[in-house]
C-alpha cells in the first residue's frame, strides 16, 4: 500500500513540475519574440526618420536598396507631389509596419 501511494505521489509531483516548467519555457519564447518585435519596429522607425528627412530636404524618393537594408519602402507619391505616404517594413515575415505622411510646404 505504501508503494502505490508513493508511486501516485511521485507521479502527481512529475506532472506538477513538468506543467510548470512548460508554462516558464512558454514565457521565455514570448518575450523573446516580443524584443525580436521591438527590435524590428525601432530600425522601421529610424529608417522612415531617415526617409522622411531626405524627402523633407531633397524633394524626392531616395533611392533603397533592399538588399542591404533588409527592410521594405514602399512611397506612394501624390499627383501633385506634395505629399509622400511611405510604408516600411522588415523583409522577414514578420507584422511589423510602419507608415507616416510627409507633407512639403508650399513654396
Amino acid at each position: 500500500m505504501r508503494k502505490g501511494f508513493a508511486l501516485l505521489v511521485t507521479i502527481i509531483l512529475v506532472f506538477i513540475f513538468s506543467t510548470i516548467s512548460l508554462s516558464i519555457i512558454e514565457i521565455q519564447r514570448m518575450d523573446k519574440n516580443i524584443d525580436k518585435f521591438k527590435y524590428f519596429h525601432l530600425q522601421s522607425r529610424l529608417h522612415l526618420e531617415y526617409v522622411k528627412e531626405y524627402i523633407l530636404k531633397h524633394h524626392q524618393v531616395p533611392i533603397w536598396d533592399e538588399n542591404i537594408e533588409k527592410y521594405s519602402l514602399n512611397i506612394v507619391v501624390s499627383n501633385d507631389n506634395k505629399t509622400f505616404d511611405i510604408f516600411i517594413k522588415p523583409l522577414e515575415d514578420i507584422n511589423v509596419r510602419v507608415h507616416q505622411q510627409v507633407t512639403l510646404a508650399s513654396d
